[in-house]
This record gives structure tokens, sequence and C-alpha cells, in this order.
């Protein structure tokens, strides 16, 4: 192999690493492929097949939260809209430690050896837990702005910008690092986020006012291009790994 200059940079060396030990082509291997059985198997199959290897605390997470909202607007009829905001970077919790989950459990070798790629499994993970949590944000919205003194559009952004920036700081986090160590980085990240949420909710109203609304505005913006980027960054990750 030869040798890298220190001043070559990482990119550099990821490259010179990757031609060294790159595999060498298969020999017949759509020849082989066609002898191997492949059942036949729908996209729909496919991802209701992912929802069966997902861990049921993501499920229980999200119907605590919703139980919350429903009891405190239909039953208690107090203004939840701070509590469930508080609540919604552990909902973002379940998003990407369910992504990272392969390089948490050692699997991604593994998992790329499989029918279906590492790629279209992230892809599938992200997608079912990406559409439950906007099925779940339209019913926590108008549930949460029921006994509040904001609008519905107002409430969506106060609850989704905890979300986003538990997800962004997440997933940035799970692309540098791998092993249990990404799952606990997580879980300090959505504790973080969600006590300071509590702390400036409580003590500091005047944020909340409709003068520094455009700033809420502004930061949702910021942060939905920022998990756009990630996830790129992160689908472009599991196909260099692959």
């Amino acid at each position: 192999m030869k040798t890298v200059r220190a001043d070559g940079g990482k990119d550099a060396l990821k490259e010179k690493l990757r031609e060294a030990f790159a595999a060498p082509a298969p020999v017949d291997k759509e020849r082989f492929l066609r002898t191997v059985p492949q059942p036949q198997m729908s996209h729909v199959e496919f991802m209701l097949l992912q929802i069966g290897y997902m861990k049921k605390w993501i499920w229980a997470v999200s119907a605590f939260v919703f139980g919350i909202a429903l009891n405190g607007a239909c039953f208690w009829n107090r203004d939840m809209l701070w509590v469930i905001a508080s609540l919604m970077p552990f909902i973002a919790l379940s998003l990407t430690t369910e992504n990272a989950r392969s390089a948490v459990y050692g699997m991604e070798e593994l998992e790329m050896a499989s029918r279906f790629s590492l790629r279209s499994v992230v892809l599938a993970r992200l997608g079912i837990l990406g559409f439950f949590h906007t099925l779940l944000l339209c019913v926590l919205v108008p549930l949460s702005s029921r006994n509040s003194v904001y609008t519905v559009f107002q409430t969506g952004i106060y609850l989704i910008v905890p979300y986003l920036i538990t997800t962004v700081l997440s997933l940035g986090a799970s692309r540098q690092y791998h092993g249990k160590e990404v799952f606990y980085m997580c879980m300090g990240i959505a504790a973080l986020v969600s006590v300071l949420h509590t702390v400036i909710s409580g003590g500091a109203k005047i944020l909340y006012t409709r003068d520094y609304f455009k700033w809420w505005v502004a930061a949702f913006a910021i942060l939905s291009a920022g998990f756009i980027m990630e996830c790129r960054k992160m689908i472009r990750q599991t196909e260099e790994i692959g």
C-alpha cells in the first residue's frame, strides 16, 4: 500500500484504504443468483416486514405521549402544550435509535450480506417512522391546541422544533460514532433538549409571544433543511459501507 502523507487529509486516507482492501469482483454472480430461489416480495410487504423488527418501546412511547395529550385535552381540560412539547424529543429518539440499530448491535456487515441492502433497510425504517410520526403529529397538534391560547399553526411549530433539534443532533452523532455509545448519546441529546425546553417554557414565556414567533418559524425552516441534509449524508454513508 502506498504511503499517504499526513497532510493528505482524512478523505485521501479513506480512499487509499478502500483501494487497498477492495474485494475482487465476484465471478458468475448473476448466474449464481439465478440458481437461488428468490420468493417475490412487494414494497408493501417489505415495509410490513420491517415493522415487525422494530422495538416495542417505540410504539409504547408514542402511545404514552398520545394518552397524555388526549387526557389533557378531553378529560382534564388543561393546557398540555408544554408537557407534550417537552416529550417530543423522546419520540424523535425512537427514530434515531431505530435508524442506528445496525451500528449499535454491530449488524451492518450481516445486513449488507442479506437479500435487501443496508440502504433499503435504512430507508424503510426512516419512511415507516417518519410516516407514523407525521400521523401522530396530525393528532397531537389539534389536541395540544384545544385548551391553549395558541393557534394550531403555532402549536405545530412549538411541537416540531424540539423534535427536529433532537433528530438533527442525533443523526449527526449516529454518523460519527458506532456501537452502543450511539444509543447513550442519542438518549442524552433527547434528555438535554427536553430539560432545556422545560426550563425555557417555564421561565422565559416571552420567547413564546407573537414578537418572537418569526424566529420559531425560521428555526423550523433551518432545522428542516438540516434534517434533509443529515438524511442524505446518512444514506451516502450506508452506500459507502455497502
